[in-house]
């Protein structure tokens, strides 16, 4: 409660020596000294309390600029209570709070429906407006007409759509160096039917080598040679069929001497291996199934009269259609039965090149119109696993006895 006349201490006492300020045990502490530290502290209350009162008018608050030093702020009409950068709490004029918020002198409020009101339209229009972009008037432009190398003008609707469809770069012509830039490889020619390439009648010319180093060249119609047919510049190294895919029929006027040779490397009679000087001949083991064509393995002359029962794995066969240009009409004919087969094969992915000399792997990249090595990388990051269905021929064991 507030110290008031009638409760105030009276007794002004007696102040404490230096040195006795102090209680001891088992006495009672002198009356005097008592009083006088009640009054004192009654008089201290007394005045803060005055203190309080005469300072803290009205629209007064208490501030501190510095650590432990409240003080009394007054704040006038039309002040907002705060502190600009460098300065202590006070109340802040119109003109620094502008300047605190960054509002020019004699800005209008908004809403305002005055000349300097700037609203949500202006800023959408603003923001639709181009860096840079100035008030532009466009000439009035003449009447359409084809633009030619000698003049100038406006292209036609048709003009433009055949200009888009032409590449960047390319010029009138494209010379064989243009072409091979392209490197065209058999992915991106798959499908393209070979009267596209050349014709058996002569009719479009082909020079040039045909090069099937890689995959088997199937055709179900015929392939013709107008002039010698050769093997690459590796001799004695080039087959014409395989053992599982062997040709039908080969006919031919002359079989040079002395090329003349045999898979088989040992006399299915005698079991001895083929040398130097052996004396052959060859022996039928059966016919063909659609020709009657004796069909023959060779032996040892000297194991001629002698027999033997053997095993031998051949393809099995069956009826196909297919239509005969010379004859004019659809003929069954024999060809090895295949049953459907799905592999998984490791390719290469787009985008991605092998160099086969280094046999490092590039991720590539598009640079100037053409694709670039832009670094190396991991075989597990250049390739992946595909899946794919082949034809797998059925075979068969035989059993023969000569």
């Amino acid at each position: 409660m507030a110290v008031t006349q009638k409760s105030k201490w009276d007794n002004v006492g007696t102040e404490i020596p230096a040195g006795q300020a102090k209680y001891e045990v088992g006495k009672q502490p002198i009356a005097e000294y008592d009083n006088w530290i009640n009054y004192n502290l009654a008089k201290d209350i007394e005045n803060i309390i005055a203190d309080v009162i005469n300072k803290f008018n009205a629209n007064t608050i208490l501030k501190a600029d510095t650590d432990n030093t409240p003080i009394a702020l007054t704040i006038d009409e039309q002040r907002i209570l705060g502190r600009i950068t460098g300065g202590t709490i006070a109340g802040l004029t119109a003109a620094q709070i502008r300047t605190l918020i960054n509002v020019e002198d004699g800005a209008t409020k908004y809403p305002d429906t005055g000349e300097q009101a700037f609203l949500d339209a202006d800023h959408t229009k603003l923001d639709g407006i181009a860096t840079g972009a100035n008030n532009y008037s466009h000439p009035s432009a003449p009447p359409c007409q084809a633009a030619t190398a000698a003049q100038t003008g406006h292209a036609t609707a048709a003009q433009i759509s055949k200009l888009n469809s032409i590449e960047s770069g390319a010029t009138a012509d494209q010379t064989k160096a243009d072409i091979d830039a392209l490197a065209i490889n058999a992915g991106q020619v798959d499908g393209i039917e070979g009267s596209a390439i050349f014709k058996k009648d002569g009719s479009v010319a082909m020079t040039g080598d045909l090069d099937m180093s890689s995959q088997a060249f199937y055709s179900s119609a015929y392939l013709y040679a107008k002039a010698d047919f050769y093997p690459d510049s590796t001799a004695n190294n080039r087959y014409l069929g395989g053992s599982g895919a062997k040709w039908g029929h080969i006919y031919g006027v002359v079989v040079h001497e002395g090329d003349v040779a045999f898979t088989e490397k040992e006399c299915v009679i005698c079991g001895k291996k083929f040398k130097l000087g052996d004396n052959l001949i060859l022996k039928v083991i059966q016919f063909d199934e659609e020709t009657e064509e004796p069909m023959a393995i060779p032996i040892h002359a000297e194991c001629a009269s002698k027999h033997k029962t053997f095993t031998k794995k051949y393809a099995i066969k069956e009826d196909y259609d297919v239509w005969d240009e010379d004859k004019g009409e659809i003929v069954t004919r024999k060809r090895n039965k295949t049953i459907k087969k799905k592999i998984v094969k490791k390719k290469i992915k787009q985008g991605y090149e092998l160099d086969t000399t280094t046999k490092k792997f590039w991720k590539m990249e598009e640079q100037a119109d053409k694709m670039a090595r832009d670094k190396m990388v991991s075989k597990v990051e250049a390739t992946e696993d595909v899946e794919e269905e082949i034809s797998e021929i059925v075979y068969e064991e035989k059993e023969f006895v000569i």
